[in-house]
């Protein structure tokens, strides 16, 4: 879905639900669900890709960002709960001015609104409308501050290494996908990130393009044995015979044993680590050749 059209879609939702009666439990099921993908799969990626830079070059330490408090997120959360849009843009330029650094405004106030906004209706502390008027207040903000944005994937010149990353099985928690690509790209690395991707479609660009690591993030509502099959055709399709598999999330962290299982060849436990674990496995692969 195109990014200026969700607003639209969350305007539409709000005003149906306002004009008809509480849903049944079985509706809430199903509304619970699309909501919780909006969030997860669209809302939150969205905050990630409409903000991500390049790093700056640093000569020495730079000074230390606003920290945001526990009252700056209640605070945020009522304005784009309670209040208006104008209001919930006005706090967030007030922490910007504050000196909150815009990565953790982003990736952290914003994502963590919307994480509460799905929460707090599961609760039935808020209604359907109110939540969805809430996510168009943030979908808002995103758009007016990556109005001048660049929103090109950034390239990266040489040789770096080619990395595919993709949720195993075709899963729709994407954000950390989205994350993980952005610390690959400012690692060096020449990066092909298909979040959501099903297994024909991971196979065809394998198939397609040589890559040097193959990695997979995996939700706890993955089963090992699904992944395990999935990582045998995928090398299977895959130009490169000597890819590796580098597997992430939040399956792997709880139960790492599944690593082995499932085929992969390493398992990274956190954005910031993930890169380099690649560029180990590539270079004992070179160094047994």
């Amino acid at each position: 879905m195109a990014f200026l059209h969700l607003g639209e879609k969350l305007k539409a939702l709000a005003s149906r639900s306002a004009a008809q009666p509480r849903p049944t439990d079985s509706e809430d099921a199903i509304g619970a669900s699309a909501l919780f993908n909006t969030i997860e799969g669209e809302i939150i990626p969205r905050l990630m890709l409409a903000h991500r830079a390049p790093l700056a070059p640093t000569d020495g330490q730079a000074p230390p960002a606003e920290v945001l408090s526990e009252q700056d997120h209640e605070l945020f959360l009522q304005c784009v709960l309670r209040d208006s849009a104008s209001s919930a843009h006005s706090y967030v330029e007030a922490l910007l001015q504050r000196g909150v650094a815009r990565d953790d405004l982003f990736l952290n106030l914003l994502a963590t609104c919307a994480r509460r906004l799905g929460e707090m209706w599961e609760r039935d502390l808020c209604d359907f409308t109110d939540v969805t008027i809430g996510l168009c207040r943030l979908h808002e903000i995103v758009r007016k501050n990556a109005a001048n944005a660049n929103h090109s994937q950034p390239t990266v010149a040489g040789d770096g290494p080619r990395i595919l990353l993709a949720t195993a099985c075709g899963d729709q928690h994407v954000f950390g996908i989205v994350i993980i690509a952005d610390f690959f790209r400012r690692a060096g690395w020449r990066v092909t990130s298909e979040p959501g991707a099903t297994q024909e479609e991971l196979a065809k660009i394998l198939s397609e393009r040589e890559f040097d690591v193959l990695g997979l993030s995996a939700a706890c509502s993955v089963f090992a044995d699904d992944i395990a099959n999935e990582i045998k055709k995928l090398r299977a399709a895959s130009r490169n015979k000597n890819m590796k598999v580098l597997a992430g999330g939040r399956l792997f962290a709880e139960s790492p044993a599944l690593v082995k299982k499932v085929g992969a060849d390493a398992f990274a436990d956190s954005a910031k680590t993930a890169a380099e674990i690649g560029k180990e496995l590539l270079a004992a692969s070179a160094a047994h050749c």
